[in-house]
């Protein structure tokens, strides 16, 4: 029910694919197979490596790796790099509060 949901929404509103994501509250497999999917279509059908890193910034069930096998084969560093300074970003100041 909850995939049906999401897959309609994609072809309408992505915001409204994101709430419906969310809603499965209590189960946290299917809320991740959910945002799973709402990221493929953002890499596959809409080509937006910024945008699905937005996806990963807005779902902290998912990690890069998880995504990966998305993009295709060659995809620009610097469409990572964004990413990478939040990663960089989080890595110092974790570093700074077990110092």
């Amino acid at each position: 029910m909850y995939e049906e949901a999401v897959d309609l929404a994609l072809k309408v509103d992505i915001e409204l694919a994101r709430q419906n994501a969310n809603m499965p509250e209590d189960d946290i497999e299917l809320r991740k197979k959910l945002w799973l999917r709402i990221a493929r279509h953002v890499v596959e059908e809409e080509k937006n490596i910024k945008k699905a890193m937005n996806v990963l910034k807005d779902c902290d069930l998912l990690k890069i790796e998880d995504i990966l096998p998305f993009f295709p084969d060659f995809v620009l560093i610097d469409d990572f790099k964004v990413r990478f300074n939040l990663l960089r970003g989080m890595f110092i100041s974790f570093f700074f509060l077990i110092d």
